[in-house]
C-alpha cells in the first residue's frame, strides 16, 4: 500500500523542464543587457521517472501576468522561444495526464 502511494506521488511530478537561458540574464563578464534587445530561450521537457523526452507539451510564457507566447514541444521534447522581451518570465508547462508545472526565470 505504501509503495503504491509513493508511486502515485511520483507520477504527480513527471513533468520537468530544462532551461538553456542563453542571454536572458547578463553573463558575469558582460555589462547590463540592452533593455531593447529581444532574447531567446531553448530547452527540453522530459519525463522525471524515465528521462524520456515529452512531445506535445504546451508551454506558455507570461511577462508581468500577460501572455506573451505559447509553443508546443517537438517530437524530441525540445522547444525554443525566440524574440522574447527582456524580463522575468513565468513559464507554464501543461500536458494532458501530467501535473501542470510553473517555473519563473
Amino acid at each position: 500500500m505504501i509503495t503504491k502511494i509513493l508511486h502515485m506521488k511520483s507520477k504527480i511530478f513527471l513533468l520537468i523542464s530544462t532551461f538553456i537561458l542563453g542571454s536572458l540574464f547578463a553573463k558575469a563578464t558582460d555589462n547590463k543587457p540592452d533593455p531593447g534587445k529581444k532574447e531567446d530561450i531553448m530547452g527540453s521537457v522530459t519525463n522525471a521517472d524515465n528521462k524520456k523526452p515529452l512531445k506535445e507539451v504546451s508551454i506558455t510564457a507570461y511577462l508581468s501576468s500577460k501572455k506573451e507566447k505559447v509553443i508546443i514541444t517537438d517530437g524530441c521534447g525540445t522547444y525554443a522561444f525566440d524574440d522574447l522581451k527582456p524580463g522575468v518570465y513565468k513559464f507554464v508547462f501543461e500536458k494532458e495526464g501530467y501535473r501542470k508545472v510553473v517555473k519563473k526565470k
